[in-house]
């Protein structure tokens, strides 16, 4: 079973405007724009969420096979991650 969860850092702020999502990291300044898919996996870590609950969730959402999603997800959770936006709790 998936110990590892990601969070959201307390220190982020979302502003949107229409179609268009920026994540702020208020004490380094860093800046992310998400798309759609992105913004909906910031949304599911408001509470801590492993991995594989996130999958599930957007599998739920999305008509696209699980390997390109599971792909597509473990590289926006490390970038994200990069960017300390999400932070990755035991």
């Amino acid at each position: 079973m998936e110990k590892q969860k990601y969070k959201r850092n307390s220190n982020v702020v979302l502003n949107s405007l229409d179609d268009v999502h920026i994540l702020l990291e208020t004490e380094t300044g860093v800046l992310a724009n998400l798309n759609d898919t992105a913004l909906e996996i910031w949304n599911l870590c408001e509470d801590p969420i492993s991995e594989r609950e996130i999958l599930n969730k957007m599998i739920e959402i999305y008509e696209i096979d699980r390997e390109t999603l599971q792909q597509d997800l473990r590289e926006t959770l490390d970038s994200l991650v990069e960017m300390n936006m999400l932070l990755k709790e035991v």
